[in-house]
Order: structure tokens, then C-alpha cells, then sequence
């Protein structure tokens, strides 16, 4: 069976951007084991938390990320880094999920 572009599912990776804005092409800066351009795993986890909640808008996100102290323009791109963190190692895993569930604690 042949799949097409249509019938493949959209992974938690790709998200909606701007078209063409600087912010969605420059590459992240993930040198810092604890942060990501400035955003902490408890900053991510919180993000996280918000944006899970029911009725939060996609068109929501960006005005939370930057209320949490995201750069503007950027919160996908610094999502989908700590995601990669997230997954790629067990610890950070586990470390994101204690923060995730303080975060959903206190909503």
C-alpha cells in the first residue's frame, strides 16, 4: 500500500510557523545542557502544562511561551529542541515528567 503525504500523521515535531520568519530559520542554541536559548526545563514543562489545557488556542501559544520567557517568535523551534532532549535521554525524560506534573499541580 502506498502512503501518501496526506495520509501520513503529523508527528509532534512539525508544528505551524509564520511563514518565512528569520526566527523559524535560524537554528536553535541548545549549547547549554540546562537551557535552551534561555529557556529552563521548568520553563519548557510549564509551557507544556498551558498549552495542554483545555481551550488554549494554537494562536495562544506564542503569547504564553513569551509570558514564561520564551524569545519571541521561537517557542517551536525551543519545543521541539527540549523535546529532542526529552527523548533522547532517560534522565532529562524523567526529569521533564517530575516538572510536567508540578506544573499541572499549580494550573
Amino acid at each position: 500500500m502506498k502512503i501518501t503525504s496526506r495520509e501520513v500523521p503529523m508527528s509532534m515535531f512539525k508544528t505551524r510557523r509564520a511563514a518565512d520568519s528569520v526566527a523559524s530559520r535560524t537554528p536553535v542554541d541548545d549549547t547549554d545542557p540546562d537551557m535552551i536559548e534561555g529557556v529552563s526545563l521548568d520553563a519548557f514543562a510549564a509551557f507544556t502544562a498551558r498549552i495542554g489545557q483545555s481551550g488554549v488556542t494554537l494562536e495562544q501559544h506564542e503569547a504564553i511561551a513569551v509570558e514564561l520567557g520564551f524569545p519571541v517568535g521561537r517557542y517551536d523551534l525551543i519545543r521541539n529542541a527540549w523535546l529532542s532532549r526529552v527523548y533522547a535521554s532517560p534522565a532529562v525524560g524523567k526529569r521533564f515528567g517530575t516538572c510536567l506534573d508540578e506544573a499541572r499541580a499549580s494550573l
